[in-house]
């Protein structure tokens, strides 16, 4: 009987972290993967493709990739911060229809901490750029 306790605590545990925030988890993994995939993506056409051949013979090792790969995650997190603290905006998302689910407003509730994660990452990819970019400099 003691097993079976902690299995149905368990499950129930499990369902109200996933309805509670399970969304908001899901959210911050989409933009993550974002992120990766923008600078996996640049990075390898800075680093790879033969019409850069020459700007990377000049610049440091991996440096020309690195920093573009950054500089497209610096646009897309600068695009991203003013979404989660436009109050008009999520008044809208919040009131547009009657049957918006609990998870959803919750998510919405939330904003600020989104917000500062954007700017975290806005800072780390800014950091990454400019040592990228003073790195190419002083060859």
């Amino acid at each position: 009987p003691e097993i079976v306790g902690n299995l149905l605590t368990r499950n129930l545990l499990m369902r109200s972290w996933l309805l509670n925030d399970g969304l908001r988890w899901l959210v911050v993994a989409l933009w993550l993967g974002t992120n990766v995939g923008l600078f996996i993506g640049f990075y390898l056409k800075f680093a790879e493709e033969d019409h850069y051949y020459y700007l990377r013979k000049v610049l440091l090792v991996g440096a020309l990739g690195t920093a573009r790969g950054a500089a497209a995650c610096l646009n897309f997190n600068c695009m991203l911060v003013l979404f989660p603290v436009c109050r008009n905006l999520i008044s809208m998302f919040r009131g547009s229809c009657r049957c918006t689910p609990r998870s959803v407003r919750r998510l919405l509730d939330k904003n600020i901490t989104f917000h500062i994660y954007i700017a975290i990452s806005i800072v780390f990819w800014a950091g990454i750029n400019c040592l990228c970019i003073s790195g190419c400099s002083l060859c």
